[in-house]
């Protein structure tokens, strides 16, 4: 819960109190399998929070013991997540030798017991740490592969990452055609899983309103049958009827109620979604012909002023690639503008 919360420190404390108690047990006798698995989650949970606050040495301290009890334990796609994480430490240490040797030993343990959702992740990194080193042609090839799983299985989150990141390395490569193509399709199965999302919703909705009918109506039954098995006395039959019919009448109007407004949220949900589709579209067509048209310098930032995308005209204005110049000059039109009213500006 803190974690969901945000609360770093007290879930670390949390995590810190069951890892003792792990501990205590593994030392007051023989442990079970259940045990070891339990100790290594949580120094894999305490790894991910040290990560996540930027501790990078404790971080990856923890990931290496979760790694050791999940050697003992012989659990291959744990310890390809250990290994994985492992990786993920190093990535950010700029370390990418490690980092690229952690997520390829990572991704031949899940090759061998076939768990291609976790390959398609490995596949994504080891692009991402070529693209870094600017060595396109390679990560393109493992952005590729990790493709290709991905429609393998019909994952498509994992279709979703692949075309977002071809997107961005052909634009790096001054492919414009390609990176243009690919974000359409990025953009077409972002689409696609926003809509599936919200038919979910509407169809949970549905089902709530529908059983909660159902229910109602066996609930009505019975009584109905009560009622008819208690004719001896005519005059508690009329009352019970009268209040039955008020009871009938309340219940329906209720219902009725009820499925209006659920069916109001999910249409207004609907909308929303289909207005940020609009939106995106209208955004991805200003970013193609700013790609291929424009010499001059252009920079393209989201609704909040972060920096997203900058042109081969800018680069060559201020002489600086993008990762460069975010770390030189920060990642916000707020850091980076003179303008004193620029947050009144973004804020409109």
């Amino acid at each position: 819960i803190y974690w969901q919360q945000g609360k770093l420190d007290k879930a670390l404390a949390e995590h810190e109190k069951a890892l003792k108690i792990n501990t205590e047990l593994r030392t007051a006798g023989p442990t079970n399998l259940i045990n070891k698995r339990e100790t290594a989650q949580t120094y894999n949970n305490i790894g991910t929070i040290y990560f996540y606050k930027e501790d990078y040495k404790d971080a990856i301290g923890y990931f290496i013991m979760a790694k050791l009890i999940r050697e003992e334990i012989g659990d291959q796609r744990l310890i390809a997540q250990s290994i994985n994480n492992i990786g993920g430490v190093y990535f950010y240490l700029e370390n990418y030798e490690k980092a690229t040797e952690s997520f390829y030993k990572a991704y031949q343990i899940l090759k061998e017991v076939d768990d291609k959702e976790g390959m398609i992740g490995c596949l994504l990194n080891i692009g991402e740490i070529y693209s870094i080193k600017e060595y396109y042609e390679k990560a393109i090839d493992y952005t590729n592969q990790a493709l290709a799983i991905a429609r393998e299985i019909g994952s498509k989150n994992g279709v979703k990452m692949a075309y977002q990141n071809l997107a961005v390395l052909y634009a790096h490569d001054n492919s414009y055609p390609e990176a243009y193509a690919y974000h359409q399709k990025y953009t077409a199965i972002k689409d696609s899983i926003l809509n599936e999302k919200s038919e979910q919703a509407q169809s949970r909705l549905t089902t709530i309103y529908e059983t909660e009918k159902k229910e109602r109506e066996l609930e009505l039954i019975s009584k109905d049958n009560d009622l008819k098995a208690s004719e001896l006395d005519k005059q508690k039959t009329i009352i019970w009827s009268g209040a039955l019919g008020l009871l009938l009448v309340a219940a329906l109007a209720f219902f009725i109620y009820t499925g209006y407004r659920q069916k109001h949220k999910a249409n207004a949900l609907l909308k929303e979604q289909n207005d940020e589709i609009t939106r995106q579209k209208e955004e991805l067509a200003k970013l193609s012909i700013v790609a291929e048209k424009t010499d001059s310098g252009v920079v393209i930032a989201d609704q909040e002023g972060k920096i997203e995308w900058i042109n081969d005209g800018f680069v060559r204005m201020i002489g600086y690639n993008y990762q460069e110049f975010i770390d030189h000059f920060g990642g916000s039109l707020s850091e980076i503008s003179s303008n004193p009213d620029i947050e009144k500006v973004l804020a409109e």
